[in-house]
């Protein structure tokens, strides 16, 4: 949720059709609180690795040439791979890239860069 709507009420003691569900001044001012707390805690999306993630990624796999693969020749099951370490593009790549040609000459054992993923528009 983005907005929160909430009665508000300077006592309970005062009769009146929402008094029962009305915030009082300490309740509204501790739900601006929380609500702040809240929306702080949701961060924001980060799809990359951090620092401390730089050590781990030998430990992912990630997209590469087990080929090598000419400029213009097209991606296939055979000449792409998911393997260790995690230096190229996420595997979830792999489905993508298959039968598109490659904007570039790989080596045999490169990884497949963001560059790559960008040249063909697979964001």
């Amino acid at each position: 949720a983005s907005i929160i709507e909430k009665h508000f009420i300077d006592s309970r003691e005062s009769e009146g059709p929402d008094s029962a569900f009305s915030l009082e001044p300490p309740e509204l001012a501790q739900l601006v609180i929380d609500s702040k707390n809240a929306w702080e805690s949701m961060g924001a999306p980060n799809f990359g690795s951090t620092k401390g993630e730089a050590s781990s990624l030998v430990f992912r796999r990630s997209v590469y040439a087990v080929q090598s693969i000419e400029k213009g020749e097209c991606f296939t099951e055979e000449n792409l791979r998911r393997i260790r370490p995690g230096f190229g593009v996420a595997p979830k790549y792999l489905e993508k890239l298959i039968g598109k040609p490659s904007p570039v000459t790989l080596e045999r054992g490169q990884p497949i860069t963001q560059e790559v993923i960008k040249a063909l528009g697979l964001h």
